[in-house]
């Protein structure tokens, strides 16, 4: 057996004990954020060995890419493509929004609120992180100028990220003739990046404007 395989092993050896001794009846779960970077190293005997977990093992893996698209190392598919099941994150509904928003009670104002639902929409990664950088700037005694300046700076590289996992039609359809997909693009839709045919928010049209 080659030293990656054995590797590999000695490490679905570990994560099984772990399983074994997850106290309750449910099965433990394990997230792996960014799944790309572990689908695409990781060594093929681990995800043999990690398929014959799944049952007692509750695997959710969080990714911007289409899970059979993402290329290995080894030029081998992942052995749980198909025991997986597909489940996309959209937008949240217009009371998930408000409930988001009042957790900032005390801290954030009217006027905070109202630049939440414009740059970020019902969208609930861009809504936590303007939202985290407008109450960082309260704390700090700074004005939502200096909070937007530093959301963009973050949500413009996150956006970048999916954009480059964007296949070339959804990219032409997000470009669209002024920066706004037609209302039948289902694909943006299920991904969150449209909210009925418009842009989730103002933070992607400025993305959309300064990267051509």
């Amino acid at each position: 057996m080659a030293c990656a395989d054995l590797a590999a092993d000695e490490a679905a050896a570990a994560l099984s004990d772990w399983v074994d001794r997850a106290p309750g009846r449910l099965a433990p779960l394990l997230l792996i954020d960014e799944a790309e970077r572990v689908l695409s190293h990781l060594p093929h005997r681990f995800f043999e060995r990690l398929r014959g977990m799944l049952g007692r093992l509750c695997l959710l893996l969080a990714t911007r890419h289409e899970i059979g698209e993402i290329g290995r190392d080894d030029g081998l598919t992942s052995p749980l493509l198909n025991r997986l099941q597909v489940q996309r994150v959209g937008l949240l509904e217009d009371a998930g929004v408000g409930e988001l928003i009042a957790r900032g009670d005390g801290v954030l104002t009217p006027g905070d609120a109202a630049t939440l639902r414009r740059y970020a929409g019902r969208h609930p990664f861009y809504l936590t992180l303007l939202a985290h950088y407008l109450w960082q700037a309260r704390c700090d005694g700074d004005g939502a100028a200096a909070a937007l300046d530093a959301f963009r700076e973050d949500a413009f590289q996150r956006l970048g990220e999916w954009w480059r996992a964007l296949p070339a039609r959804e990219q032409a359809a997000l470009r669209g003739a002024a920066g706004a997909p037609p209302a039948s693009d289902n694909a943006l839709q299920r991904r969150g990046l449209v909210d009925d045919g418009r842009l989730f928010g103002e933070v992607l049209r400025e993305w959309l404007t300064q990267h051509p």
